[in-house]
């Protein structure tokens, strides 16, 4: 089973890191606290194809999300929810496709924050989700 914050990486990054996500395998951490250092992204996963597969696709940067902490709430238009998991992964590699593309660099931490674990792109079998990625981040309190 891929780690909850692996996931959403190899979600954002489309179907050729899969294999890269994998191999690196670093775990991620909660925390309390962490500071954006890029944009964040707000993605939602939902029920495709009259509710035979899902769909994730992101629905918009939050541009305003400089840091964030549990118990913050984050809203990007009609979407919102209170910061219930906040987790961070640091790469001890770089993080690469197949053709070489690096996704994240040796030393890079990135964020992922959700209402609660079942709101992450963890389990295949839900399509309802709803999670705020950030390519690169500092964690401010563990």
């Amino acid at each position: 089973m891929i780690p909850t914050l692996l996931r959403s990486i190899i979600l954002t990054a489309g179907p050729f890191a899969a294999m890269a996500a994998l191999a690196a395998g670093p775990t991620p951490q909660r925390v309390t606290a962490i500071e954006a250092l890029d944009k964040a992204t707000l993605y939602r996963k939902s029920n495709a194809y009259l509710g035979f597969s899902c769909r994730t696709a992101p629905e918009g940067d939050i541009e305003w999300l400089k840091k964030a902490r549990l118990g913050d709430s984050v809203f990007l238009g009609k979407h919102s929810f209170k910061a219930g998991v906040i987790e961070a992964i640091t790469f001890t590699e770089d993080l690469r496709t197949k053709d070489g593309r690096v996704l994240a660099a040796k030393g890079d931490t990135q964020c992922v924050l959700a209402a609660d674990e079942r709101a992450l792109p963890y389990d295949e079998k839900r399509c309802d989700g709803m999670w705020v990625f950030i390519p690169k981040c500092r964690v401010v309190e563990r």
